[in-house]
């Protein structure tokens, strides 16, 4: 149940930051992203994005969701 009724979003990103740069694995491809924003979907997010790391191929599926 949401906690309020003000749009809420997530904007994950699926690497992390090991100085000095950022490291990306494969452990969150599109379909397991996409899995987890149903989650979040669930949880009240509205807004549904994706940050460092994302791919195109993310965000296509992530549309699929509406």
């Amino acid at each position: 149940m949401p906690c309020c009724k003000l749009p809420i979003g997530t904007y994950a990103h699926i690497g992390r930051f090991d100085p000095p740069e950022w490291l990306f694995t494969e452990e969150y491809p599109p379909s397991k992203y996409t899995t987890e924003s149903v989650r979040w979907k669930k949880m009240g997010a509205t807004i549904l994005g994706g940050c460092c790391g994302t791919t195109p191929e993310h965000i296509r599926q992530l549309s699929a969701l509406r």
